[in-house]
């Protein structure tokens, strides 16, 4: 079974997009060969910052012959009354080299086409792949597609060679301004073309057979795997970093910013020690993509760094050319901190007035102010006793960071910047920790608020945004969510569930609309969106089953903690004592059919001097000590009765007073001890 090799060499692909350039290839790939008939095959994507490269391990030799079937116009439109065949079935057969009369009758849906079956020979597999890579490389969806030269093609840098190879033959196409061939080239440093050495290109490396396409790159500085570079890296950082330790984002991101990965070790001046450590550490790791070092726990005045170039005695070198860049980094960080430590923190608060936090919407100061006014009509809900005057003030002073020098700098930096600068100006101690955890969780897994005021503020915030995106029309669609209005849905549900808030959304979000004041647009949408999302929630992260969840999601909004104590009651008696629930769950079902039908006034009352038969009172003494709240044991002596109920009793009798009184009646079993539950939803073995 022959393999196949592709690789597309380019100008350097940015880091962040090389992995997912390697997956969506993989999966075109895949797509067009599926749809060829072809199956038993394996992708293995590899890749650098200079090369997307694929092997297909697997293959047949030759394309299994089809017998096709292509369905055409629909009978009444192909022939006539009289069977004669009309210009479109004559013009579809003709596509398939066919005669009108070849053509057969299927029926589809109830409804009859012409269909041509055609049989068609296999194709070799070199065939089928000089016709499916083209399509499958042009269909890479680009973050940032360049043109370059005379042509019309984009691609996600420019491309200087393909190489295509099965086995060891070519499979020749012309792609993005290239002749595919077998020819592939070392690393662009370490290696020299001998004709373009000023271009800095690398040796051509002619590739006799695809298996030896790693050993050959090998041996000309390339490691093309990228599991191969990450390992080595990881290695030699193990040996200087706790493994607990190393930011294993930025190893993935140096994989890919290296061909032939060496890891070398820089200092720099103690003196900027003197900067915050959270500073310096994002210094090295956002602009410079260094890892810091450590000694008992403190940061120490060396870095590691993985270069790409390391060759005969120019390590030295590199490592004085990276401490140079490091140095002029550092000394900037040194002069923000300075300037920033000049002001107070709050005094900063006038700087918020002149940043937009949307449009319409008025200033990221009004924003804070929001926030706060939010948090005090939320306190009694979430069970928190702070004063106004201490929310308005750490809701505002939250913000203040946004216009210090060093956010400015370093983004990823708000709410560290500031918890350190309020810490410096001796503000509170809750009020300072509040800057940085009303931010939280920002991902899935985050940490999470551990005081009253900042957890207070990360709910107040995450809601007040959701409501002004909504507003401002700012919707997520399928692929587009620029103001994270998924992730403020998700943050807000573990906010939630942390400390088992029983939240009422519904009424939370008309006091956001209201704290707002910009009218109530979308809010349904809101709604909507916080529904769906919550069900999600609750099914990933509760691992409640689906049509558990479904049964009672109409009321999760209105008491989230209540409605999912109710689910896990549900699941666990389903699941201990499944008969009886079965039994439950019908007796609801026969119920909440009869009410759909029944016409009765929502205010009607149950009289018991309407019972006509002793069973109803029976039944009605079994009922009234419960409620929501009963035990499900407690539960099962009603059904028993009910069943007999159904058996004895016509609820829709002729007299109208009757009929009335027993329909209220069931509504009330409904919304009582049976808890609103719609157990149509609920799956039944």
């Amino acid at each position: 079974m022959p393999n196949y090799l592709l690789e597309i060499g380019c100008e350097e692909i940015p880091a962040r997009f090389v992995q997912g350039l390697l997956e969506n290839l993989r999966e075109n790939v895949e797509k067009q060969l599926t749809a060829a008939g072809i199956s038993g095959f394996q992708i293995i994507p590899m890749g650098t910052y200079r090369r997307l490269a694929i092997r297909i391990t697997g293959l047949p030799a030759q394309q299994a012959d089809q017998t096709l079937r292509n369905r055409g116009p629909a009978t009444n439109v192909g022939k006539s009354a009289d069977g004669s065949f009309l210009p479109p079935a004559i013009g579809f057969a003709k596509r398939f080299g066919l005669t009108a009369d070849q053509l057969i009758e299927e029926e589809v849906d109830g409804k009859t086409y012409l269909v041509a079956v055609v049989d068609q020979k296999g194709q070799p597999i070199s065939a089928i792949l000089a016709g499916i890579v083209p399509q499958a490389v042009t269909g890479i969806n680009c973050p940032i597609a360049m043109r370059w030269g005379n042509g019309d093609h984009t691609f996600i840098r420019p491309v200087h060679w393909i190489l295509s190879l099965l086995d060891d033959k070519i499979v020749p196409f012309d792609l993005l301004g290239q002749n595919a061939g077998n020819e592939s080239r070392g690393h662009r440093m370490l290696t020299h073309h001998p004709k373009l050495a000023h271009l800095v290109s690398g040796v051509p490396i002619k590739i006799s057979h695809e298996k030896d396409y790693e050993v050959s790159l090998r041996n000309h500085e390339v490691e093309v795997l990228q599991n191969e570079r990450r390992e080595k890296i990881a290695s030699a950082l193990a040996k200087q970093i706790e493994e607990a330790s190393i930011d294993q984002a930025l190893v993935h991101e140096v994989t890919f910013l290296t061909e032939q990965p060496k890891l070398l070790e820089g200092q720099f001046n103690p003196d900027y020690l003197q900067v915050p450590e959270a500073v310096l550490i994002e210094v090295m790791r956002k602009h410079q993509k260094y890892f810091p070092l450590k000694t008992n726990g403190k940061l120490a005045p060396k870095f590691l760094f993985v270069a790409d170039n390391v060759q005969g005695n120019n390590a030295q070198q590199i490592i004085a050319g990276n401490e140079s860049v490091l140095r002029a980094r550092l000394e900037d960080a040194k002069y923000f901190y300075e300037e920033d430590r000049k002001r107070k923190l709050i005094d900063r608060a006038d700087g918020l007035k002149s940043v937009l936090f949307q449009k319409n919407l008025g200033s990221t100061y009004e924003k804070a102010v929001r926030n706060g006014q939010l948090l005090v009509s939320l306190s009694g809900d979430i069970g928190i006793l702070i004063t106004e005057n201490e929310v308005a003030h750490a809701a505002v002073l939250a913000k203040c960071d946004l216009v210090t020098q060093m956010v400015s700098e370093l983004p990823a930096l708000q709410g560290q910047v500031g918890e350190l600068l309020a810490r410096l100006d001796g503000e509170t101690e809750a009020a300072t920790t509040a800057i940085f955890e009303h931010y939280l969780p920002r991902f899935s897994g985050d940490a999470l608020p551990q005081t009253d005021l900042g957890y207070g503020l990360a709910l107040a915030d995450k809601l007040d945004t959701l409501v002004c995106c909504y507003v401002n029309n700012l919707l997520p669609t399928g692929s587009q969510d620029p103001w994270g209005v998924r992730r403020n849905c998700n943050g807000l549900f573990t906010l939630l569930f942390t400390r088992n808030i029983d939240a009422n959304l519904k009424k939370w979000v008309d006091i956001a609309y209201a704290n707002l004041n910009k009218g109530d647009a979308n809010k349904d949408k809101l709604l909507t969106l916080l529904s769906t999302r919550l069900r999600q929630f609750i099914i990933d992260q509760l691992a409640i089953p689906f049509d558990i969840v479904d049964a009672v999601s109409d009321r999760t909004l209105t008491g989230i903690q209540s409605t999912v104590s109710l689910m896990k009651a549900l699941q666990t008696y389903r699941d201990q004592q499944p008969a009886l629930f079965k039994s439950i769950a019908e007796s609801g079902i026969r119920i909440g059919r009869l009410l759909k039908k029944a016409e009765i006034s929502p205010n009607t009352q149950v009289d018991p001097k309407l019972f006509k038969v002793p069973l109803e009172q029976d039944l009605a003494d079994v009922i009234a000590p419960l409620t929501a709240q009963s035990e499900w044991s407690d539960v099962a002596k009603m059904v028993a009765l009910l069943g007999q109920y159904f058996e004895e009793i016509m609820v829709m009798d002729p007299d109208p007073a009757v009929r009335a009184n027993r329909v209220a009646f069931l509504k009330g079993i409904l919304s009582g001890p049976l808890r609103s539950i719609d157990f149509e939803k609920i799956v039944l073995s």
